[in-house]
Formats: structure tokens, sequence, C-alpha cells
């Protein structure tokens, strides 16, 4: 069995280290390293960029998809927690590119606590009028960021964000912004970022 090379990398001016080709791959998926970080193993003369190096092929690829900041290329996948943590920080955020994982996360949150604030809602007799001024609040701040995120992944798609207006033509336009807000986002960076 051939071991694998182990890669030391610079990240904020320090030697890190040791990384697999695969932890090395993963880092440059991940934004934390890029084509021009320097690299070293074992048989190298010196620090080299990374673009120079056996992995060049998978730094380039991992520059041209997309950025972490959601910038260039297609949206980065997310987990959930991430995806609500980040629709909540572009709250107000119409450009660059919303992944698929990043919009239907944010959806489901959504839907999950209306669920559960209705629920709430239905157990109680007769709530007070506050509550149902907390609806309408919960409801306003819920739906900026909706708008905001479904804009961003019409951008992922290389859509415009007006397509959003679709949805006002009865029966057949929220069906079609379904489909568009389900498509695979473009391959590379497009007019959005």
């Amino acid at each position: 069995m051939v071991d694998e090379a182990q890669w030391f990398y610079v990240a904020d001016g320090k030697r890190n280290g040791p990384a697999g080709e695969a932890a090395l791959r993963d880092l440059l998926r991940q934004g934390r390293v890029t084509a021009n970080t320097l690299v070293w193993c074992d048989g190298m003369l010196d620090w080299k960029p990374l673009r120079q190096t056996p992995l060049a092929e998978a730094a380039v690829a991992a520059e041209t998809p997309w950025t972490p900041d959601g910038t260039g290329g297609p949206g980065a996948p997310m987990g959930p927690v991430e995806a609500i943590i980040s629709c909540l920080n572009k709250y107000f955020q119409f450009s660059g590119r919303a992944s698929r994982s990043e919009y239907w996360y944010y959806q489901l949150f959504v839907l999950l606590c209306f669920g559960l604030f209705f629920a709430f809602l239905a157990a109680i007799e007769s709530p007070h009028p506050l509550v149902s001024l907390a609806v309408i609040l919960v409801f306003l701040a819920a739906v900026i960021p909706q708008w905001t995120a479904a804009v961003r992944r019409l951008h992922d798609t290389d859509r415009s964000g007006w397509w959003l207006l679709i949805q006002v033509v009865p029966w057949i336009g929220p069906v079609v912004l379904l489909v568009l807000l389900c498509l695979r986002p473009t391959p590379g960076r497009n007019r959005f970022g």
C-alpha cells in the first residue's frame, strides 16, 4: 500500500499541516486555501504555490465553481444551521447567488417555525391582541429574507430576480417559479457572480 503524501501549507502567515491530499482538496473546496497558497511536501526542494504542484488540477477546479461568500460561481452547499444563519446574515442582500440547500433549508426552517407558532396559537383559547401583533411582526421579519434568498437562488440559475413576479399568474405562475427554484445552478461564474 502506498502512503499518501503529507502536505504542509501556509495560511494566515503560519505553517499548517501535515494534511493528506484529500484533506487539502477539502480545504480548497472550503476556500481556506487557494491555488496561490504556498505548499510543501517531502521530495520538494522549496515551497511552491499549490497551482504548481501535482494538485494543480484540483486547485484550479476549486477556484472556478464557487467561493465561500457566494459571490463567485454556484453558491456553496450548506447544512441546515449554516443555511439559516446565511439567509439571516444576508437579510437585505439581493445580489450574489444562493445554493439550493441554502434556499430550501431556510424555507423549511420558516415553515417549521410558523407551524409551531400556529400550533401554539391554536392551543390558546383567546390570544392576547399583542400575540396577533407578534404574528404579524414575525411574518414580516421572515418574509424579507425569503424574498432575498429566492432572488439569489434565481441568480444561481442565471435568471433575474424579476422572475419572482411570475407567481402572480394564476395556477401556472407558482408552478413555474417552483421549477425555477429547484433547477441546478449554472456551472462556474454567470452574470450574477
